[in-house]
């Protein structure tokens, strides 16, 4: 298993397959629907009793549970969504975060994924574009093994106190120019 995201969207794929509401589940395992439901949302991990008596009334192994993979595309999307927006990149443009209910489609959602994507892409570009940005230089030494070259540590203090607002800047600015590219 992966996370408690995978296992969450796992359980809730295997339970809707069944055809089992959060309550038949419930009542079936001797567990609140309410706890079924932050599990199937990753914020709660199970006990692996409960795991064992919830693949038994599905009737799949505990194993099947617990792969790393999401049941399918669109649960891989969901994560993916998730992640992203509880990223430091996501949550400095300041904006809400937005759940990913079954109204909607799978379309609005890879366009979402998609978006936080660029916008991930953009923020790494712009960090290698700030004048005094720390650079790494990788080698191949005469011993046959990769070396690393750093700044000195007052280049990177100095980089780090200098680039904190640009940063913040460059984000906000790089929001507006997919939002901008998105709409044409």
């Amino acid at each position: 298993m992966k996370d408690l995201a995978t296992l969450g969207q796992r359980m809730r794929h295997f339970r809707t397959e069944a055809g089992l509401t959060l309550d038949q589940l419930g009542a079936a395992v001797g567990v609140a629907a309410s706890q079924l439901s932050l599990m199937e949302n990753g914020r709660r991990e199970p006990r692996l009793s409960l795991l064992s008596a919830v693949a038994d009334e599905l009737g799949i192994p505990v194993a099947t549970l617990l792969e790393a993979e999401p049941p399918s595309e669109r649960a891989a999307l969901e994560i993916e969504l998730e992640r992203a927006q509880a990223a430091s990149t996501y949550r400095e443009l300041g904006l809400p975060p937005l759940r990913a209910s079954k109204a909607m489609s799978d379309d609005v959602l890879r366009a979402l994924v998609g978006l936080h994507r660029e916008i991930e892409r953009r923020a790494r570009e712009a960090v290698l574009q700030i004048p005094g940005a720390l650079a790494v230089a990788h080698h191949r030494g005469p011993c046959g093994c990769d070396h690393t070259a750093r700044p000195r540590a007052e280049d990177r203090r100095s980089r780090v106190d200098s680039t904190a607002p640009l940063r913040r800047i460059r984000v906000h600015r790089m929001a507006e120019l997919v939002a901008a590219e998105a709409l044409q």
